[in-house]
Formats: C-alpha cells, structure tokens, sequence
C-alpha cells in the first residue's frame, strides 16, 4: 500500500488543486518559472485541451498561485514563487509516488464535524458524564 502524502501537502492539494491536470500545469509554470504561458500554449505542452488548461489556469490564479497579465490577444499566466516547498514536494512526490499524489487530490477533505468526532473519541470524561 501507497504511503500517504505529507500532512502538509494533503492539506495544501486539497485548498489549492482539484485535479491532475491542474496539478500538471502548476508544475509545468513552476518548472519553466519566470516563463509566460498561455492557454494554447500550455494545451500544446501538456497535450490537454486549450479551454481546458484556461480554465485551470485562471482557477490556479485564482487560489493565488499563479500571477497573470492581459497581453494583445490573450492572457498570460506564470509562477513566481509563493509557495515553492510546496510545489517542490508535489513535483518529488508526483513523479516518485504518483498514486499517493492522486489518491490525495481525489480524497475527499475531512468534514469538520468528522474531525471534531474522532478527537471526541479521545477526550477524557468525567464519571458519568455522557458528552
């Protein structure tokens, strides 16, 4: 079985990419940082659809991890460098263990009150107490 991921890579997949593909064009800018990429041009590296890579890059401009500029006919996105540990560790781990990076982008986030029951579970109690 698979190892998991970091606790704080899971935690920064989860807030920041919601799919391989996003995760392939986050390393693909942080690898060719400061390149300028657009969306067509990204679709051609990646072998992905045009519409496709906009839509994940302007989600990962968005989350704040990719800086983007208007040119003449379209726009243009790169990586500057906010969060290069993390995005370093996704690299080493997507190409080392790539199914412990999927399993975690794809696993749904712990729900606060699933959280808040199994620390519960360990919470010491007063005789008699039942909460």
């Amino acid at each position: 079985m698979t190892s998991p991921v970091s606790a704080d890579l899971r935690a920064f997949l989860h807030e920041y990419v919601k799919s391989v593909e996003q995760a392939e064009i986050l390393l693909l800018l942080f690898r060719t940082s400061p390149r300028e990429w657009n969306a067509v041009k990204v679709g051609r590296e990646l072998r992905v659809d045009a519409v496709s890579a906009a839509r994940r890059l302007s989600d990962l401009h968005l989350g704040g991890l990719l800086s983007a500029r208007s040119d003449e006919d379209a726009l243009l996105y790169w990586y500057e460098g906010a969060y290069d540990p993390l995005v370093r560790e996704l690299s080493v781990e997507l190409s080392e263990r790539p199914t412990a990076v999927i399993s975690a982008i794809y696993a749904p986030a712990p729900a606060a009150n699933e959280v808040r029951a199994f620390a519960d579970a360990f919470r010491i109690r007063a005789k008699g107490d039942s909460t």
